[in-house]
């Protein structure tokens, strides 16, 4: 007995066990006919694959980085618009000041100072800490 009678034929030196019209793709589309363009085919399939690494490499990666790049930047523009309200609340600290009392740039000091020092007061205690054993 043959192995060619037994049911699988030699191609060379390896036995070929079924027929190219006998397999199945792995993805399940339908294997293009002897009729088809196989060069679209081809084509088709190298594009599905790289979408859909793609899908599972570098979107992901474009949401972080715009989230990361998004972040700084309102982080930055936040840092100018605090440095920049406690500018205005010092100069007109002054100016009332001018207006209600005696012209005393200390005194705008020692009111703003106050008002940071009792924020970090407040936000101090608020804090956790590192080490918080239950």
């Amino acid at each position: 007995m043959t192995r060619a009678s037994a049911g699988a034929a030699l191609l060379g030196r390896v036995p070929l066990v079924a027929a190219p019209t006998q397999l199945e793709r792995a993805d399940g589309a339908p294997s293009p006919d002897e009729g088809e363009d196989w060069a679209a085919a081809t084509a088709d399939a190298i594009e599905r694959a790289v979408q859909s690494v793609r899908a599972r490499t570098a979107d992901p990666l474009e949401r972080i980085i715009r989230l990361v790049v998004y972040g700084l930047l309102a982080g930055i523009v936040g840092i100018a618009i605090a440095v920049l309200l406690a500018v205005a609340a010092f100069r007109g600290v002054v100016v009332l000041l001018d207006l209600v009392w005696q012209p005393e740039v200390w005194l705008a000091y020692v009111i703003l100072g106050g008002i940071f020092v009792i924020v970090g007061l407040l936000v101090w205690t608020r804090r956790t800490p590192k080490n918080e054993k239950s």
